[in-house]
């Protein structure tokens, strides 16, 4: 029977496709980190665990003396509010996309976990990060690390697509049915998108992003 056949015959759907899958959204991820989120002007730094410092031009001068919990999540969505920071459309909420460590952080926080136990039993065995104060809670794994957090209202980060993400093969070795050095063994594929990634609403005067951030 031929192996020709027999590797034409494998479905590359849910391993390789998926795969490409997977590392366009790392790497689309790792293009917001450096261009969007971490563009903010406003950062907020934990000096403890009741108590917070502000700077609005980029660059944290305090030096955290903790982790984050839902003290400063509140202090955030405050200097957001206090801009007139407009909440995301759709869900008139906020949204806070944190680190693993953050996230670890929220759970250590009693105020969260006995909000949550009450309001979220179910979300809690589940992994759902949650919702409280007007603010979505997301995990974030391909970019973010140490206690970082960023909380974002509507308008601040723009996308410009100009081809949207799908997947190419090499047009030679496609017609050839792979190289001629395996007898037909290969084929390359690749995704492909072209975009552009900026800010919006990004000054000391308004900025409707703001980082939880150390020296």
């Amino acid at each position: 029977k031929s192996k020709l056949a027999d590797l034409a015959n494998l479905d590359i759907n849910s391993e390789v496709i998926q795969g490409l899958r997977n590392d366009n959204v790392k790497t689309i991820d790792g293009v917001l980190y450096s261009n969007v989120y971490d563009a903010c002007l406003f950062r907020y730094v934990g000096t403890t665990t009741a108590s917070g410092a502000i700077t609005t031009n980029g660059t944290a001068t305090a030096t955290a003396t903790g982790g984050f919990n839902v003290y400063h999540a509140r202090g955030m969505r405050k200097k957001l509010r206090s801009v007139n920071a407009p909440p995301i459309p759709g869900t008139g909420r906020y949204a806070a996309i944190l680190s693993l460590d953050a996230e670890e952080g929220l759970y250590a926080d009693s105020a969260w976990t006995n909000f949550q136990h009450y309001t979220n039993s179910a979300g809690i065995l589940n992994g759902y990060i949650g919702t409280m104060y007007g603010i979505d809670f997301v995990v974030e794994t391909n970019s973010l690390s140490g206690n970082e957090v960023y909380m974002v209202g509507w308008g601040y980060g723009t996308e410009d697509l100009v081809m949207p993400p799908e997947v190419r093969t090499n047009a030679a070795i496609a017609a050839m049915m792979g190289s001629s050095s395996d007898f037909g063994r290969k084929i390359d594929l690749a995704w492909y998108e072209m975009a552009a990634f900026g800010t919006l609403w990004n000054d000391a005067a308004q900025c409707h992003c703001i980082k939880f951030d150390t020296a």
